[in-house]
């Protein structure tokens, strides 16, 4: 099937010379391109992270009292001012 794509010169440009090189043409290049992308499993997919986790101890304000987040908040910033690090 024939199709246009839009690409930069210079990779059309790379691409021209590597086919060249290896005594392909570009449609050769770009179908096992795609066809090596499309077989390739998903990198993002079989990532997995795993972040360290500790024991704190008790929190020390209830999260869902808004003044008191605030409070502690406040009072960290004023410190801050106080005794810049």
């Amino acid at each position: 099937m024939r199709t246009s794509m839009n690409l930069p010169d210079s990779l059309l440009a790379e691409a021209k010379a590597k086919a060249a090189a290896e005594g392909s043409t570009v449609t050769q290049l770009v179908i096992e391109g795609l066809r090596s992308r499309i077989a390739a499993p998903s990198a993002v997919a079989s990532t997995t992270i795993t972040l360290p986790s500790r024991r704190l101890g008790r929190a020390l304000v209830d999260i869902s009292d808004n003044a008191a987040v605030r409070g502690i908040l406040d009072a960290a910033e004023e410190q801050s001012f106080r005794d810049p690090r």
